[in-house]
């Protein structure tokens, strides 16, 4: 999935890798948080994965059931990172399925 970045406020802690990754700049405890809408019935479960490269899943959310027109996932929880991690959110469905704008995101910030 490609994601739009705005990072205001950032400077220092996190930047930007093209536009799947996150990198952390600095070393802590960062709470991440994650929204997507689904707008579409899939044939699979709706699943949205946070992960550090190479491919360490930290924390995976199953959506409503198979079936169900619509659906929302959302999570949040603090996490340590270190300088260099890099984090990236992937999920088992086209960007067709989802809806956009300010109803589908994820981020951090550093606490």
């Amino acid at each position: 999935m490609s994601w739009e970045w705005k990072l205001e406020h950032c400077n220092g802690f996190v930047q930007m890798d093209h536009d799947q990754y996150l990198i952390i700049e600095q070393s802590g405890n960062y709470f991440i948080y994650a929204q997507v809408n689904r707008i579409k019935d899939m044939e699979d479960t709706f699943t949205v994965m946070l992960c550090k490269e190479p491919d360490i899943l930290l924390n995976k959310v199953v959506g409503p059931k198979k079936g169900d027109e619509r659906g929302t996932l959302n999570f949040g929880r603090p996490f340590f990172l270190q300088k260099g991690d890099k984090l990236y959110c992937q999920a088992n469905f086209h960007l067709d399925y989802i809806l956009a704008g300010n109803q589908t995101y994820w981020g951090l910030y550093k606490i």
